[in-house]
């Protein structure tokens, strides 16, 4: 089963993307994570 993810949506969030965040897209459920530098080093 695929899921449908609105390119508009994808694009708008890349638009907002700072420096030192990701935004990642979970291809499961089609929601896209912003993860920022701060999250990563909490998790490391």
């Amino acid at each position: 089963m695929s899921i449908k993810v609105n390119l508009k949506d994808i694009i708008e969030e890349m638009e907002m993307q700072f420096e030192e965040s990701l935004s990642l897209l979970n291809i499961k459920t089609g929601e896209i994570v912003i993860v920022t530098s701060v999250d990563l080093r909490a998790a490391h």
